[in-house]
């Protein structure tokens, strides 16, 4: 299975991943989209290809580890998971080719995502009103931005 490259597994009642999902090193879509039973992710640091990591609406209650070394991710959507409630500090920055960050409900640091030069749409909440601001700071030299 070395030469895999998207998996979709979206809508399925899976509650967790085998971790020999992690030595797919060809994998550049991981598709798990409403897969609400959800809990564990293995841990994703030799998917350093993967583009695209679709997490909306699973029940992981912490980011996957690993996830900082997803250095060609252009893609992140975690939007509707209840469970997660932040970003720790120092995933975000690390992910500097990331183009569309969907994480609604889950708390972000306006720092670190202004430090996201290719970010084209945000979907999110930061923790304050002066995280808001630093990433508008960081951001306001940018000539196109979607910010819902």
């Amino acid at each position: 299975m070395d030469a895999l490259k998207i998996i979709d597994l979206s809508e399925n009642p899976i509650k967790s991943l085998p971790h020999s999902l992690s030595n797919l090193k060809n994998l550049t879509s991981l598709l798990l989209s409403d897969c609400k039973d959800l809990e564990n992710v293995p841990p994703l640091s030799n998917l350093r290809v993967l583009k695209k990591l679709d997490l909306l609406g699973t029940n992981i209650e912490e980011i996957p580890h690993g996830m900082e070394n997803l250095v060609s991710l252009e893609y992140l959507n975690l939007d509707c998971i209840t469970k997660l409630i932040w970003i720790p500090y120092g995933i975000l920055s690390r992910l500097s080719c990331l183009q569309d960050l969907i994480v609604n409900g889950t708390l972000i640091s306006g720092k670190e995502v202004g430090s996201l030069k290719k970010l084209e749409i945000l979907n999110g909440r930061f923790y304050d009103w002066h995280n808001l601001d630093m990433y508008l700071q960081a951001s306001r030299d940018r000539e196109e931005l979607v910010i819902t």
